[in-house]
C-alpha cells in the first residue's frame, strides 16, 4: 500500500509549476513574434536572390517592381527608390549584379505589468551574384 503525505493532495499544483508554465507560455508567445520577423527576412532575401538569378532575362525596372511588390506583401517599408541594382564587371571580366536596399528595423515588444522590454532587429537585404 502506498502512503501519501498530507501536503500532496490530488489536484493541487505547486506555485513553482505554475510559474514554470507561465514562463514557457510567455517564451512561446514572444518566440512566435521573433520567428515571424526572421521568416519575413528570409522571404525578402529569397526574393532578392531570385531576382539576381534572373538578371540575364530581366531589366532593372522589372526587378525593382517585383522587389517592391514583395516588400509590400511582407509589410516592409521600402519604396522603389530604396532598391539599388548595379550591374558591373569583376576583375575576371565576369558580369556581376548587386541588389541592395537600406537597413530595415523591426522589433519584438514584451509588455507585462510594470515591465516593458523592446528588442530591435536590423537587417539589410543585399545580394551579389555573377551572371
Amino acid at each position: 500500500m502506498v502512503k501519501r503525505s498530507a501536503d500532496a493532495e490530488a489536484g493541487k499544483m505547486r506555485l513553482g509549476c505554475l510559474f514554470t508554465l507561465f514562463l514557457l507560455a510567455a517564451g512561446f508567445y514572444y518566440g512566435i513574434q521573433y520567428a515571424e520577423i526572421q521568416f519575413r527576412w528570409y522571404q525578402m532575401m529569397d526574393a532578392v536572390k531570385e531576382q539576381a538569378s534572373f538578371a540575364t532575362a530581366l531589366d532593372d525596372v522589372t526587378m525593382r517592381n517585383r522587389l517592391m511588390a514583395n516588400s509590400d506583401r511582407l509589410g516592409l517599408p521600402y519604396v522603389a527608390q530604396d532598391w539599388v541594382i548595379r550591374r558591373t564587371r569583376d576583375e575576371n571580366a565576369n558580369r556581376v549584379i548587386t541588389i541592395e536596399a537600406p537597413p530595415c528595423r523591426d522589433s519584438v515588444v514584451v509588455e507585462l505589468p510594470r515591465f516593458r522590454k523592446v528588442w530591435y532587429f536590423t537587417f539589410q537585404p543585399s545580394y551579389s551574384e555573377a551572371y
